[in-house]
């Protein structure tokens, strides 16, 4: 089995201030998504993802906002975003493409 993680089906624009916004951005957010759930090997759910970040922002930020669209259908296609926001994943290592049409985005993002 593929190991997937979910995030909501939250549009990005709802999305993006709650990670900006918990500690130095993004990049510590995806880093502790990372840390906590890489070595899985069973599909982490949207809700599980939710509430390690809370755990690690220290207080429910994550979950307040994120509720309505946990209840919602499906899981935003995040292949796509992840594409169009310019990373890239090949041979199990990222690489950041600059040329994607939401790469400046990314970068305002991950404060590259």
């Amino acid at each position: 089995m593929t190991k997937r993680t979910a995030l909501a089906a939250a549009p990005a624009a709802e999305i993006v201030p709650l990670v900006v916004a918990a500690r130095d951005g993004a990049a510590d957010a995806f880093r502790e998504l990372h840390r906590r759930f890489a070595t899985d090997t069973v599909e982490t759910s949207a809700d599980a993802c939710v509430a390690a970040l809370d755990r690690w922002l220290g207080r429910p930020l994550f979950s307040e906002t994120c509720g309505r669209h946990l209840a919602g259908q499906g899981v935003a296609d995040m292949t796509a975003l992840l594409r169009d926001l310019g990373v890239v994943v090949e041979d199990g290592r990222v690489r950041l493409d600059d040329a994607a049409p939401l790469a400046s985005v990314r970068r305002v993002i991950a404060n590259e």
